[in-house]
């Protein structure tokens, strides 16, 4: 893992889709899911359907109830379709609720 954090660290340009990779790496440690996700906004480079479902799963384990209804709150006013993917994440994180 420090192996592929180095890399990741020293690519010139990330994208959605590595970043995703990066944060999927995380899925363990729901709290680096989180610092990862902010990290990627941060350097404005733009989440899409699996980095959402990813974040709200990690936000639910998390108890994060508040954080995961702003996050579905700011997936409506950039437009993220309600998809499978997407749909079926709310829907089983929110029975936890």
């Amino acid at each position: 893992m420090d192996c592929a954090m180095m890399l990741f660290e020293e690519m010139p340009k990330k994208t959605t889709m590595s970043w995703n990779a990066m944060i999927a790496s995380h899925a363990k440690s729901k709290e680096e899911v989180v610092e990862a996700f902010t990290r990627m906004k941060a350097t404005k480079v733009s989440p899409n359907g699996v980095t959402m479902a990813t974040v709200i799963s990690a936000y639910a384990h998390l108890g994060a109830l508040k954080l995961k209804r702003e996050l579905h709150l700011e997936m409506n006013q950039n437009g993220f379709d309600l998809d499978v993917y997407i749909g079926s994440t709310l829907h089983s994180v929110s029975a936890g609720f």
